[in-house]
């Protein structure tokens, strides 16, 4: 899962939290640059070894990704 709040729709002062975490503020998806936004992923429906709020799972790949 994943929570995000657009930079420009953003009235507080201070960076947002969500569940008592800061949100990360991105500006690129991928190699792609997008609007600013924060973000937070939670691992909620499966274990991630790196951590509830990881990035990234490594019992995740792309291994057989087809695109």
């Amino acid at each position: 899962m994943e929570y995000i709040v657009f930079e420009k729709d953003w009235k507080g002062k201070a960076v947002p939290e969500f569940l008592g975490r800061t949100l990360q503020r991105k500006t690129t998806v991928g190699i792609h640059p997008v609007d600013p936004y924060y973000e937070l992923h939670v691992w909620h429906w499966r274990h991630n070894p790196a951590g509830m709020f990881a990035d990234w799972s490594p019992y995740v790949s792309c291994e057989h990704d087809r695109s």
